[in-house]
């Protein structure tokens, strides 16, 4: 099945609480570098936890696209200083085979990752062809 999905993907990092996984995985380059390497840690970082769910929630990822990812300020925030509290959007796009779909349909009602409040985690699945 062919989806779209709009994720704030996390994980829990000890002594840190949840951490977003593309934050997370530029958190090791040195600032200058991180624009650059942006993009390509978001496709490694966002593939490998699509993956992660889809062995939890009956389905196994075929192909991820990560078209995009952005950080948005929580609504609300009005301090002008630096230190927003954020969370990153990671607009994913692929093919799924869903292998249990006793496990796969309710996750899909419940949507996948945080954020949901935010417009996140809504699944949109089709079939090929």
């Amino acid at each position: 099945m062919a989806f779209a999905l709009r994720a704030n993907a996390t994980r829990s990092r000890k002594n840190l609480g949840r951490v977003d996984v593309v934050m997370d995985a530029l958190h090791g380059l040195p600032s200058g570098a991180r624009a650059n390497e942006r993009m390509a840690l978001a496709q490694t970082a966002g593939t490998d936890w699509l993956a992660g769910q889809g062995e939890k929630a009956g389905f196994r990822l075929i192909e991820c696209d990560v078209g995009d990812y952005s950080t948005h300020t929580l609504p609300g925030y009005r301090d002008p200083r630096k230190g927003h509290p954020q969370f990153g959007i990671l607009d994913m796009s692929g093919l799924v085979e869903i292998t249990d779909p006793v496990a796969f349909l309710p996750q899909l009602a419940l949507g996948f990752g945080r954020a949901k409040a935010f417009g996140c985690g809504l699944m949109l699945i089709r079939r090929r062809g």
